[in-house]
């Protein structure tokens, strides 16, 4: 029983040797496999790899880590044919090796094979095995004519790799790329995660970006060709965009969306004595000045009381900034957006005690 638990012993800790290379030294040599790979992707010195990925090769000759840990010593050696040769050998016999996917996806894009560098490519970020250089090599593909529709339609095509990849490109890709890309997945029949993603481009307009938010909602939910909203009224859409009017839980304060015969209003009472958030919407205006016109609602002959409209300057990478606020009920009817550091706001309605009714907040 000794020997069996000191055998189980060694193989977790070589196992191990994947997520700390450190412990490489502890293992012996009878059962060093794993420990062998990581040592060899670790030596930057290049210190006897060949005599390490030869110990490899004899271990498991099929296996396509230890060919493509060969590889790169023979690479590495100045024997770039070598290298290459047990690289292709390697890339037959493991499609879940990424090393050998991150060199086959290189050699095609250098090739200008881009649907073979697509097949490379979508393996690792199926198999959540990406990192810097796939990240790089994923870039240098969609810059391509067809390298968009060529890897989303294979990520697309099973369970796997395309949630991660929208995420990233989500927040590496140009905003007009990520509308071309979403869209071709969509097209392709992958369902988004709308609730997730309309939270994710909220958050980059809030932080500044809000092309960004935008071309998020455009390409993976708004339904292609449906123009951008640009109705001012209070209205409840269940089928709003993540930059449409939006309406925050606040306690003490109840809203009720009515209409008449001249469109949608909001009724609201306001229990609290202080000032609560009535709604909020992220918009991009010009620098330069802007009236700012409420309309009030009169379905119950009661107008707001107590309303003030607040503009925040998001600034990209750094959220809110600096602040403005009117009253109109003390006749202040502008904002000014200044020329730098303000290219996307936050507008906040806030309402005090009592109730009253409002239909839009227009600016010009």
């Amino acid at each position: 029983m000794l020997l069996l638990a000191s055998l189980t012993v060694f193989v977790q800790l070589d196992r191990q040797t994947l997520i700390d290379p450190g412990l490489t030294r502890f293992v012996p040599e009878p059962f060093r496999y794993d420990a062998l790979l990581m040592q060899v992707a670790h030596d930057e010195q290049g210190q006897d790899l060949q005599a390490q990925t030869r110990s490899l090769l004899s271990k498991r000759p099929v296996i396509s880590e230890a060919v493509s840990a060969f590889a790169v010593a023979r690479i590495q050696a100045g024997d770039l044919q070598a290298g290459v040769d047990a690289l292709t050998v390697a890339a037959s016999r493991g499609w879940r090796d990424p090393t050998v996917q991150v060199a086959m996806a290189n050699f095609a894009l250098e090739a200008n094979e881009d649907g073979i560098a697509a097949d490379r490519l979508s393996a690792l970020w199926k198999t959540q095995t990406t990192g810097p250089q796939a990240y790089a090599l994923t870039k240098v593909l969609l810059d391509r004519p067809d390298g968009r529709k060529l890897l989303t339609s294979r990520l697309t095509s099973g369970k796997y790799g395309m949630d991660d990849f929208a995420l990233w490109g989500a927040r590496i890709l140009p905003p007009q790329a990520i509308v071309q890309t979403f869209r071709i997945a969509r097209a392709k029949g992958y369902a988004f995660d709308c609730a997730d993603l309309a939270e994710t481009a909220r958050n980059f307009a809030l932080l500044g970006e809000l092309a960004r938010g935008e071309a998020v909602w455009s390409g993976a939910c708004a339904q292609p060709g449906t123009p951008k909203k640009t109705s001012d009224a209070f209205v409840f859409d269940q089928g709003a965009g993540p930059l449409d009017w939006s309406y925050p839980g606040q306690g003490g304060l109840t809203r009720e969306f009515q209409t008449d015969g001249s469109g949608p209003i909001l009724h609201y009472r306001n229990q609290d004595a202080i000032k609560r958030l009535l709604a909020q919407r992220l918009v991009a205006l010009a620098p330069g000045s802007h009236a700012v016109r409420l309309d009030m609602g009169d379905a119950q002959g009661l107008r707001p009381r107590k309303l003030l409209v607040r503009m925040i300057c998001l600034v990209p990478g750094k959220g809110a900034s600096s602040v403005q606020e009117i009253d109109p009920a003390l006749g202040q009817d502008t904002f000014d957006i200044p020329a730098k550091g303000c290219p996307a706001q936050r507008i906040d309605v806030l309402v005090g005690s009592g109730e009253g009714d409002v239909r839009a907040i227009r600016f010009s």
